[in-house]
């Protein structure tokens, strides 16, 4: 069970705790009366994944500054490098992999952005299933205010998108 998952699903650790709790001592014939959460493996087991969800994810992060080094080294690929490396940077300058702001970002790059983020919510995986077109939508305005993303490229998807 990874955290990504229990964060998909709205769930926090220890409400994923108690329900993995419950369905290992039902498969055993245990009642679940008088179980204290914080003594159980399980609750280690969840501390530690959490953890390795951790590393994995700042492992994961690297894949943006690795595009940017790669496409770096093919001429005339400028543009397309970044378009691609920066597609998880903010406005606000809390993305990755090189904490960008909105001064430092282009239209492109910030289309970029937005796109990714819209293909991520609404296309199936394997431990979720996608989001419709207006929950995205609402969650790209969401963004936006919080300057995260560009409000006038989030409104556009929502007008492009929206007929599909």
């Amino acid at each position: 069970m990874s955290y990504a998952i229990i964060r998909n699903d709205k769930l926090t650790r220890v409400d994923a705790q108690g329900s993995y709790i419950h369905n290992d001592r039902r498969s055993k014939g245990h009642s679940n009366k008088d179980i204290d959460p914080t003594r159980t493996h399980l609750n280690f087991w969840c501390k530690k994944n959490e953890v390795t969800y951790i590393k994995e994810f700042d492992k994961m992060k690297n894949h943006a500054g690795y595009t940017y080094l790669m496409l770096s080294q093919v001429d005339g690929f400028e543009d397309i490098r970044d378009w691609a490396a920066f597609h998880h940077e903010k406005l606000n300058g809390k993305g990755y992999p090189f904490g960008k702001t909105a001064d430092e970002l282009n239209e492109p790059e910030r289309i970029m952005a937005c796109i990714d983020i819209y293909q991520a919510l609404t296309e199936d995986r394997p431990y979720k299933k996608g989001l419709s077109h207006e929950k995205t939508c609402e969650m790209l305005d969401d963004m936006a205010q919080k300057g995260f993303v560009d409000s006038d490229i989030s409104k556009k998807i929502r007008e492009c998108f929206g007929g599909i």
